[in-house]
């Protein structure tokens, strides 16, 4: 994934101000806020939690029409792409977010995942990740196909054994719903807070 990818939209829907609703809303919701939260308010964060937010706010929170900040971006193309840099982003609408265990790496290659909810695995081409990960750490994240392969899409994964009890993880993966950045957010949040 070319690098400010991700960036360059954030910044576009922070810096529109017809978006400032939307986002106060995102931050209420995100850090669990009460209503009188108004942009420009201090809020206590954890390391990571800027991170955390954008790839939430991009992949999964709602705009007040149904749609994430992705799809309106993609339908709009406020910053005028070209059909061939606008593929990119609709490649990655595609994505799963999980709690994904590490079965191989191949250090500045890739990690072979298998999402421990779902069971399905995937070779995700990494750069940096081969360097920090082992096989059988456990991570939270996201895996979006870029072009022919799959990436790491999204803020940084989080070494969940480092931050979540066991417990906690297994409990997050009986749940059959998806699993969202949100509900890792929020457990991160009860025992750091």
């Amino acid at each position: 994934m070319k690098k400010g990818s991700i960036a360059n939209v954030l910044n576009h829907y922070s810096k529109d101000p017809s978006f400032k609703p939307e986002l106060r809303r995102a931050i209420i919701e995100f850090y669990d806020l009460d209503e009188s939260f108004q942009l420009g308010d201090a809020i206590k964060t954890l390391p990571g939690d800027e991170q955390r937010f954008g790839e939430w706010l991009l992949f999964e929170f709602k705009l007040e029409d149904g749609e994430t900040s992705l799809e309106d971006f993609i339908k709009n193309n406020p910053l005028q792409y070209s059909p061939s840099k606008l593929r990119f982003y609709k490649e990655i609408q595609e994505n799963e977010y999980g709690i994904f265990e590490v079965l191989q790496t191949r250090l500045g290659v890739s990690l072979t995942l298998r999402n421990l909810q779902t069971g399905k695995k995937y070779q995700v081409k990494e750069y940096m990740g081969t360097f920090s990960l082992q096989k059988g750490n456990v991570i939270s994240g996201r895996v979006g196909k870029v072009e022919n392969h799959y990436e790491l899409v999204g803020s940084d994964s989080l070494l969940l054994t480092e931050k979540i009890d066991r417990k906690t993880t297994e409990s997050l993966l009986k749940d059959k719903k998806k699993l969202s950045l949100l509900d890792v957010q929020r457990i991160l949040r009860a025992k750091s807070l």
